[in-house]
């Protein structure tokens, strides 16, 4: 940016020398209608668990990536080899999906941890399909 040297208040432009009144407004912050939720399961349950979520419509897809978890867990260090899951849901089926993962999920305490969209720097298109599934019933 570079500093306008007309009258008595700074104003600021872009460096190509484009007059401050003629850029572009400011985007409003706005609650993003897509959420990135992440999970870990064990091995064993994780893809049935996502596909389970997905026919129902929970979520519009998950992809599924092998980790290697360290933890503390009852006082002790644990190691667990895990899959991690990489959920898309709108952000008003968020609800409905922690209370499928709660119910439905091996472990007595799954990690559920919400991510916000960043939907000034994601695919329009891509967010349209995520907002678009239904859930099924």
């Amino acid at each position: 940016m570079t500093r306008n040297s007309g009258g008595n208040s700074p104003r600021f432009s872009r460096v190509d020398s484009e007059p401050a009144d003629e850029l572009p407004p400011v985007c409003r912050l706005q609650e993003p209608a897509v959420k990135v939720v992440l999970v870990t399961a064990p091995v064993g349950s994780a893809e049935a668990l996502v596909a389970g979520w997905v026919a129902r419509g929970l979520v519009a897809c998950g992809n599924l990536m092998s980790v290697r978890s360290v933890y503390r867990w009852e006082g002790a260090v644990q190691r667990e080899d895990e899959v991690l899951m990489v959920l898309k849901v709108a952000a008003t089926g968020v609800f409905a999906l922690r209370e499928a993962v709660i119910a439905e999920h091996p472990y007595a305490l799954p990690e559920f941890v919400v991510l916000d969209v960043d939907g000034s720097e994601t695919s329009a298109a891509y967010l349209a399909w995520v907002r678009g599934i239904e859930p099924a019933g």
